[in-house]
């Protein structure tokens, strides 16, 4: 919980500096509630914690390959 602003305003604010920022968001939520209450669209790269190390790993490593690799439509997935 951040206080004064949530995950999606501040992806907002720092992607009007750094346009090809890639977000990756960690909510303990699960995914389907938070895409059904309209918080987030679908196609963002979502942790729901607890998440193993190595998830959290391939999601940062996911977003980092979608920045270098300019329009790709990797999705990273933590299979529990």
């Amino acid at each position: 919980v951040m206080p004064g602003a949530n995950g999606p305003e501040l992806a907002k604010r720092l992607k009007r500096d750094r346009p090809d920022m890639d977000v990756v968001y960690m909510s303990g939520y699960e995914a389907g509630n938070i895409v059904a209450a309209g918080i987030l669209p679908e196609e963002v790269s979502l942790l729901e914690k607890p998440m193993a190390p190595d998830c959290l790993l391939n999601h940062i490593d996911q977003a980092l390959s979608r920045r270098s690799a300019a329009g790709a439509a990797a999705k990273a997935s933590c299979a529990d």
